[in-house]
């Protein structure tokens, strides 16, 4: 006899768009746009997803997805003397093993990469973004014990690479923003940043009160100018 009390085993389409969605929008200290994939492409993104996720998971799923990224990318550091060694192929073995340990996520080599990868370069949007948006943001003072530490100590380290596709292996997989990436980012950013929106809305405030009570609008003095 079934139990009742026991939960149902959930669809494995909808894990996946779960575990897509904590990716995209829930890891704090990671930015990815509306119309960003994880990794470039909906194909892609499918792959790898059918990959973190097996037909005949359990409905813990995401929460293993989301440890085996912490472990991914605390393991890179300790392996990063691979990449010193130019083996980027043996590094990246090492790394999904060290994720894989006590976990129920079982992946191929090159989907870690793909993913480590795409987070390294959401870490740097993110960074870029938030500093844009707040003049006085400061990294340590946004860091939380978890991914998004992990994933600053790995930028910096790839900052610091002569190629930085060395960290990937593929030149043509660059875990850093591109020029017009950023170009782009910072634009938008600054569009559509706080201090925009605070003095929309004070012209906002002010046509209100000047509509409704011309003398005040008159004598109306700006506390921050």
């Amino acid at each position: 006899m079934d139990d009742p009390f026991r939960d149902h085993d959930r669809n494995p389409s909808s894990l996946r768009m779960e575990i897509e969605d904590r990716i995209r929008t829930r890891l704090h200290g990671f930015y990815f746009a509306a119309s960003d994939t994880i990794l470039g492409s909906k194909h892609n993104d499918k792959a790898l997803l059918q990959e973190l996720c097996p037909d005949d998971s359990g409905n813990n799923i995401t929460s293993d997805v989301i440890n085996y990224i912490l472990r991914t990318l605390v393991a890179c550091g300790r392996q990063w003397h691979m990449l010193d060694a130019l083996d980027p192929l043996r590094f990246w073995k090492s790394v999904t093993s060290m994720g894989e340990k006590n976990s129920n996520v079982r992946i191929g080599p090159m989907y870690t990469r793909n993913l480590i990868t795409a987070l390294v370069r959401a870490r740097q949007r993110y960074i870029l973004r938030q500093g844009a948006i707040y003049p006085n943001f400061r990294v340590e003072d946004d860091l939380k014990p978890g991914s998004d530490t992990a994933a600053q100590a790995l930028l910096e380290r790839i900052m610091g690479l002569g190629d930085p596709t060395q960290f990937s292996g593929d030149i043509f997989m660059n875990p850093l923003c591109s020029d017009l990436e950023k170009r782009d980012l910072l634009k938008h950013a600054v569009q559509y940043g706080p201090v925009k929106q605070i003095s929309s809305k004070r012209k906002a405030w002010r046509h209100h009160v000047a509509k409704n009570s011309p003398c005040e609008a008159d004598n109306y003095t700006n506390p921050t100018s």
